[in-house]
């Protein structure tokens, strides 16, 4: 399995005041439903790091039990992120951002709320709403055909079409890449 790029689409404000909510209600809903989520996570690593649980329960609670697990945070802020927006299909076609050679904020590190920031995986970026806008007006202005490799063509075109769903959603994005 190689590496992707996953998009949603979130109210950046609403993800901002989830973080120190105390929403028990909230907490208690993904973790029901999230049950395999968290046991996969649990299998894959370490015994002696924090677990995903943990690291949304902090997330909710406003607190930061462990910063040398950044990683977890930022794998329970994606669980945040499909619970308060919604994923932004793009058909499997986008991997590292990287490899479609047009520039984007979202190629690099930028975290959308204050959790520690993970060593290695997940690079976790993202674009404002304000930003989704001059995205899409800059990639507009330019030629996204790639005749050297019709999947990097198709990815940028994927790309552009899951900015668009959040331009007429009104949202920003958060990206994970691992």
């Amino acid at each position: 399995m190689g590496y992707s790029t996953t998009l949603y689409g979130v109210d950046l404000e609403r993800l901002r005041t989830a973080l120190g909510s105390e929403d028990r209600a909230l907490l208690a809903r993904i973790k029901e439903a999230e049950r395999d989520e968290f046991e996969r996570s649990d299998d894959w690593f370490d015994e002696d790091r924090l677990t995903l649980a943990q690291a949304l329960d902090d997330l909710i609670e406003g607190r930061v039990s462990r910063p040398d697990c950044g990683f977890q945070y930022a794998y329970a802020l994606e669980l945040l992120c499909r619970w308060l927006g919604a994923e932004l299909p793009h058909d499997d076609l986008l991997g590292s951002l990287d490899d479609l050679e047009v520039e984007t904020l979202l190629e690099r590190a930028r975290l959308p709320v204050e959790i520690p920031t993970p060593e290695d995986f997940p690079v976790v970026s993202h674009l404002t709403s304000e930003e989704v806008h001059g995205e899409l007006v800059r990639l507009s202005a330019i030629d996204l055909s790639f005749p050297e490799d019709e999947d990097i063509e198709e990815a940028r075109h994927a790309l552009v079409r899951c900015l668009e769903a959040a331009r007429k959603r009104g949202v920003g994005v958060v990206s994970f890449y691992y």
